[in-house]
């Protein structure tokens, strides 16, 4: 299973899967033979065993890269949000429950690195994990279909 099942139409360069197998195996054994059936372009980085049914705790923050395809992020709506003590915003869970969440909080960092393309980094917070298209919507204003087309990318995980 994986740490963290992203949503459809992210990319990741840093997934994590946790795996059960019936025999033992060394680790690096493990690696070789599961990156021989893997297609091009997939490769397992690092193996490294843990116990039988043991949970991975959610990472601390995950950085994205975010591109923008026909929309210009700006600079004046970044500042804006930068001002802020807080920054609030509605959720509604999947059981509809509504819960309130400081994007302050929850934005660890955010870096303009051209007019149409940022990185992020979102804190994991009380268990909950907000998607860059969700926060981006907000701080920026942008309507959900150009989200729709932008390319994100999780880069970094910790």
């Amino acid at each position: 299973r994986f740490t963290d099942a992203l949503p459809l139409g992210l990319e990741s360069r840093c997934e994590e899967l946790l795996i059960t197998v019936a025999d033992e195996y060394n680790c690096p054994e493990m690696q070789d033979r599961l990156n021989a059936q893997l297609p091009e372009g997939l490769r397992i980085q690092h193996c490294g065993e843990a116990k039988a049914d043991s949970k991975r705790p959610l990472p601390d923050a995950i950085t994205y890269r975010v591109k923008l395809t026909d929309k210009r992020f700006s600079q004046r709506e970044l500042e804006q949000f930068r001002n802020n003590e807080t920054f609030m915003i509605t959720r509604t869970g999947r059981k509809g429950k509504k819960r309130e969440v400081d994007l302050c909080e929850v934005v660890d960092q955010i870096e303009l690195k051209s007019e149409d393309t940022l990185d992020i980094t979102l804190r994991i917070t009380d268990g909950a994990i907000l998607r860059p298209a969700e926060v981006l919507k907000t701080i920026f204003s942008l309507e959900a279909e150009p989200l729709s087309r932008a390319r994100i990318l999780k880069t970094a995980v910790r």
